[in-house]
């Protein structure tokens, strides 16, 4: 079991197009299309080998977001990704699990997922 609470995301922009679902016992990995780019929500336990997910090492908090919902404020980083895309992230651990939350989008798009991102127990 992954455990009690699974975060979801109370925005998405709405040409935001789901892509695939990839689970496995260690992981799994949500994947959305958004204007020929991506975002992708993965998740694993705390613990479990990253194997490379977090990008480089050259990643700049951009923000600091308050999300009510979490009662948490949550780091946002950005980095310079291949043709000089930003790419943004942020890793978050609740309940021994990790989600990390990357995409190549607009920044204001990005802060507002991470804002309204909550779990099936703290949205009611």
């Amino acid at each position: 079991t992954w455990g009690n609470s699974t975060l979801r995301a109370g925005y998405l922009p709405s040409d935001m197009i789901f892509d695939k679902l990839i689970f496995s016992e260690k992981y799994s990995i949500m994947k959305f299309e958004y204007h020929n780019q991506y975002l992708k929500i993965y998740q694993f336990r705390v613990g479990v080998e990253e194997q490379g997910i977090h990008g480089n090492d050259k990643k700049q908090n951009v923000a600091d977001v308050n999300n009510p919902w979490l009662n948490k404020k949550i780091k946002v980083y950005e980095e310079i990704h291949g043709k000089g895309e930003k790419r943004y992230s942020t890793n978050i651990e609740m309940d021994n699990i990790n989600y990390y939350i990357s995409g190549i989008m607009d920044e204001a798009e990005f802060l507002k997922i991470v804002e309204s991102l909550y779990t099936n127990t703290t949205k009611e």
